[in-house]
């Protein structure tokens, strides 16, 4: 059986050449982006709040930031690459606690619905013509709300996020839902946008099922009838883990792919509000025995100086 999923789909629209190296050569991404560390840091602290909460021992606001602390400075970090070098790396973190703050006091600690699932890889089967394919996601949250409804909740921590009844992600969880859950028949979608600060909603109801298993159907079998992988290039090139292997690759300017991690940093002259090139960070300018030089603001983790 043919297994896809969301990001699948999503990825061979995006680029197709990426979607070759990643599902159908099996390689493995060359780095993962501060972006990506921001996205995952403040999913796997929700998780944790609803967690918690479902023990009947809900988080305030401070043990909220200690656990997005502690997951914030992991391993992850070290690796991240910041490919906007111009921004600081602290300016990734506090933008992740702000977003985690603002939801902490709008939702997370008024919300009273129940947890059904966190962070709940789901696989469902979709029949089309004769083939099943698998189809597998994620589900950020599913809860049963104080009115008997399901609720399937995804947070998103970019800058676009779609309206959840015409955008296809939580609809097509949705044909998981009402397989798992025969007898609902209408579920809540919930795009928590936690950068606007703002909850979109929309309706989903099980006769719309078969609209969406075709839309599913059709990008499958897009897949499926290609005959190469041409890539698209553009500026998303950046942010993309193939992209040292990729020799149609476009590249912008500063935000060429720099790596973050210092053994395959350029050293480049740098003043004071910079950023590092070791990791990105913003430098300053310290005093030490031998005078004034410009450091990482890092420091210990990185070590990078130069002269003054």
């Amino acid at each position: 059986m043919e297994s896809y999923s969301h990001s699948s789909l999503g990825l061979f629209e995006q680029c197709p050449k990426a979607f070759e190296y990643k599902y159908l050569k099996k390689e493995d991404e060359a780095f993962s982006t501060i972006e990506q560390h921001v996205g995952r840091t403040v999913h796997a602290t929700l998780q944790q709040a609803y967690t918690a909460k479902a023990k009947s021992n809900p988080m305030d606001e401070s043990s909220i930031q200690r656990f997005y602390d502690e997951l914030w400075n992991s391993q992850e970090l070290n690796e991240a690459r910041v490919i906007k070098r111009v921004i600081p790396i602290s300016t990734y973190y506090f933008e992740g606690l702000r977003m985690l703050k603002s939801y902490c006091s709008r939702i997370y600690l008024q919300d009273n619905s129940e947890s059904l699932q966190l962070e709940n890889r789901f696989a469902t089967t979709i029949k089309a013509n004769g083939k099943a394919y698998d189809y597998s996601g994620v589900i950020d949250r599913l809860s049963k709300q104080s009115a008997g409804w399901l609720r399937i909740t995804d947070y998103k921590t970019g800058k676009s996020v779609q309206n959840p009844s015409e955008d296809l992600q939580l609809r097509s969880y949705s044909l998981f839902v009402f397989s798992a859950y025969e007898e609902v028949n209408e579920i809540e979608l919930c795009y928590e946008d936690l950068r606007g600060e703002i909850s979109l909603m929309g309706n989903f109801a099980r006769k719309q099922m078969q609209n969406v298993t075709d839309q599913l159907v059709e990008k499958i079998q897009r897949i499926e009838r290609a005959a190469s992988y041409p890539a698209k290039p553009s500026i998303l090139c950046n942010w993309c883990g193939f992209n040292e292997v990729c020799s149609s690759r476009m590249e912008h300017g500063s935000y060429a792919g720099v790596r973050k991690r210092a053994e395959d940093s350029k050293e480049e002259e740098s003043e004071p509000g910079d950023a590092c090139p070791r990791c990105g960070a913003e430098l300053v300018e310290r005093e030490g025995r031998r005078g004034a030089f410009i450091g990482c603001s890092r420091f210990p983790k990185c070590r990078y100086t130069r002269d003054s």
